[in-house]
């Protein structure tokens, strides 16, 4: 078992640059595959990794460089020099065609993220690891980032980029414009929120699969009208996608509508109805025996690691310290697992009855008749499981979920970022 300390001080004969392990290259390298003289347990030579300067040939500014030099011009040139904010380099390098690491089109937060220290101690030839640990809070695990000082660096691991006087430049850069626009983030964040109902992934376009953002504009006549849009469009600058907008208004109305004619309106026909819902409800809250078995394959897999763990330790082929951390994020894991499966077992099937169904049915009522944005997003939210655009079609596809609107521990996990499809 090789730590990452351990496999970073290896060097490749040849360049005599650091090994890696995994991880996708910044924008501006590439990873290169190379043979070692080592061999694993069963005789096969192990191969490795190691970045170097992505050489692709791309046009920026009107000439002919490669992808790393781009890299330079980004930062020393547009951002330093020429004063272009985050979003602004997004869409240059889009316009002029040039992709990121993952070959998608680049969004302000991407760029953003090519800012941070790590990133910019990245470009200066330095492989960073141990950024990261994880907690145990109560019945939950999360992690958390270290501070600086606690970091693995390994120095002149890769070609570098940019100076370490070069990324200083760039962080007093941008620690400067941080401080002038304060009072204008202060400004911002004290504005009241718009309320979109279908963001935050629920709504996708039907044509790049991104997901579907809102968009906000004032006409001619002194009103602001709210539209949905393909979030492609709004951040990435129309990459893979085009202007296409539904009226906010119109398409939440008719999802609601909707909706009203999906439930029962008569006493015997909600009963039929709660009776239907809690037979679902029964089968994907209960517990059965696939995730059971799941959940102690998982548990004995752990089992397994520890064990390993322990056998390194005892050989002393590992010291004991590299190790200790990472048996208890096991440990934590394996007590989460367990109770998990303990409240699987005994999970409480909820149950509705036909007064449920009826009241529910009068708040979609009366959300068609009188009610406000926030009351209108979290009816929406209870019944739609997903939302598709058609921007050919010009239609709008909804997938209802009635159980959804009695559970929301049944709702599916929606994300929050735009994306591309792969």
């Amino acid at each position: 078992m090789k730590s990452m300390a351990h496999v970073c001080q290896q060097r490749d004969p040849e360049t005599g640059w650091s090994y890696h392990l995994g991880g996708i290259p910044l924008f501006g390298y590439r990873r290169s595959k190379v043979v070692t003289d080592q061999r694993d347990r069963r005789g096969n030579t192990i191969e490795r990794e190691i970045w170097l300067l992505d050489d692709t040939p791309v046009k920026c500014d009107g000439t002919d460089v490669q992808k790393w030099e781009s890299a330079r011009l980004m930062w020393l040139d547009w951002y330093c020099k020429e004063g272009l904010g985050e979003d602004r380099i997004a869409q240059r390098l889009t316009q002029l065609g040039i992709r990121g690491a993952r070959g998608k089109a680049f969004s302000t937060s991407t760029v953003h993220y090519l800012r941070t220290p790590e990133a910019l101690l990245t470009y200066c030839g330095c492989y960073l690891w141990n950024k990261t640990a994880k907690k145990e809070l109560g019945k939950q695990i999360k992690s958390y980032k270290k501070p600086p000082s606690e970091w693995q660096i390994a120095e002149q691991a890769h070609p570098p980029i940019l100076t370490m006087d070069e990324a200083q430049k760039i962080l007093d850069c941008a620690q400067s414009r941080s401080r002038k626009h304060n009072h204008l983030a202060k400004a911002h964040s004290s504005r009241p929120a718009r309320v979109y109902a279908l963001t935050g992934g629920l709504a996708q376009c039907g044509y790049c699969h991104s997901n579907v953002v809102g968009y906000s504009s004032k006409e001619s006549n002194g009103e602001t009208y709210g539209y949905y849009c393909c979030g492609s469009w709004k951040y990435r600058s129309g990459a893979d996608c085009g202007p296409r907008f539904t009226v906010r208004r119109g398409v939440e109305d008719e999802i609601i509508r909707a909706a009203s004619q999906f439930f029962p309106v008569t006493p015997s026909q909600a009963d039929s109805f709660a009776k239907r819902v809690n037979g679902i409800m029964w089968e994907q809250g209960g517990c059965s025996d696939v995730q059971r078995r799941q959940i102690q394959r998982k548990i004995e897999e752990i089992d397994t690691k520890l064990e390993h763990i322990v056998k390194a330790v005892m050989e002393g082929s590992v010291l004991a310290s590299r190790l200790e951390e990472q048996a208890r994020t096991l440990e934590a894991e394996k007590r989460r697992l367990t109770r998990e499966l303990e409240m699987l077992t005994t999970k409480p099937v909820p149950q509705i009855t036909a007064t449920e169904v009826c009241d529910f049915y009068q708040s979609i009522e009366g959300a068609l008749n009188s009610a406000t944005a926030e009351r209108k997003r979290e009816i929406i939210r209870s019944v739609c499981e997903s939302v598709f655009f058609d921007p050919e079609k010009r239609r709008v596809e909804v997938n209802l979920n009635y159980c959804q609107a009695f559970s929301q521990t049944l709702a599916p996990p929606r994300g929050v970022e735009p994306r591309l499809p792969s």
